[in-house]
């Protein structure tokens, strides 16, 4: 609980350029249970560049993962049930932070499931769902934008609030309610929906807005194939076919090629084969001594 940045407390503390690299979110966890902070952490660094990938953190009494100053990249990962006891956020970012999030999943969140505090976010084929208090909160954030996202709201707060800056948006659905104040603003790159009202400023001709959770028809977050759960559209779903081709992301968030009319949102609805890590259950991989028997 003392928040250091010495690793002497149970957490990772990175104060040197680094990349963490694990087995899979499905396969690695980085578990904060009695820890009284961060279990991942960066220190105040300009010059510090940091990777995270293929892990998941969870658990966790404050929040899962908390980027300052620096360069970050996060991909392929899962963050689930973190800052209880402190409603702390999924992922905080802070001044002077400059962060690429891809393929990413976080839920479950005591509080803000991203938050986005003066420093700049790029965020591609992510999926926000179920975090107690906001999804997405931008606090005079110095540059923000969301492609390929899918923001689901657990209740009614907002999916997205836009304080004193501008997000931009493309080719996402918004499940919820938009909140702009302080001079922010919503910039629409088109391929946009929202469910279930005409709150985010949506107004290009590839935009939808008041469409009904019925015909947004999103399934439940689930395992779709992937690393990562993620919310697959059914098969009238209003994003289906309706992003902004001019963006549309050669993949989706579980690698699965996206089709020429894609989806708006993370998840493309398609009959072609999702790649699966082949021990989903966490089973230990690739170490032949692990095994019960072995078969030459």
């Amino acid at each position: 609980g003392s928040f250091e940045d010495d690793a002497a407390t149970g957490d990772i503390d990175l104060v040197q350029s680094v990349e963490i690299v694990g087995a899979g979110a499905t396969m690695t966890f980085i578990d904060g249970t009695g820890l009284g902070e961060t279990p991942i952490a960066t220190a105040g660094n300009p010059d510090l560049v940091t990777a995270i990938r293929n892990l998941t953190v969870q658990n966790s009494a404050s929040s899962g993962l908390l980027l300052s100053t620096g360069t970050h990249t996060v991909e392929d990962c899962g963050f689930r049930d973190n800052g209880f006891g402190s409603t702390g956020p999924g992922i905080a970012t802070t001044v002077q932070s400059v962060v690429t999030l891809r393929r990413t999943t976080v839920v479950g969140s005591a509080g803000v499931g991203l938050s986005v505090a003066q420093g700049s976010a790029t965020v591609e084929n992510s999926t926000f769902s179920g975090n107690g208090n906001q999804e997405i909160v931008l606090n005079f954030a110095a540059a923000f934008s969301c492609t390929h996202c899918t923001v689901l709201a657990s209740d009614a707060d907002p999916v997205l609030t836009v304080i004193g800056a501008t997000a931009s948006l493309a080719n996402s659905v918004l499940a919820g309610a938009c909140t702009v104040v302080s001079g922010g603003a919503i910039n629409s790159l088109g391929g946009n929906v929202e469910s279930t009202g005409h709150t985010c400023g949506f107004t290009q001709g590839s935009d939808q807005d008041d469409v009904t959770a019925g015909a947004l028809a999103l399934g439940a977050l689930d395992d779709n194939g992937g690393p990562t759960r993620t919310h697959l559209p059914g098969a009238a779903s209003a994003a289906n076919g309706s992003a902004n081709d001019a963006l549309c992301f050669v993949d989706d968030q579980r690698g699965v090629v996206r089709e020429t009319n894609c989806e708006s949102g993370a998840v493309e609805r398609t009959n072609a084969a999702v790649a699966t890590p082949i021990f989903h259950d966490g089973f230990l991989q690739g170490d032949g001594e692990a095994w019960s028997a072995r078969v030459e």
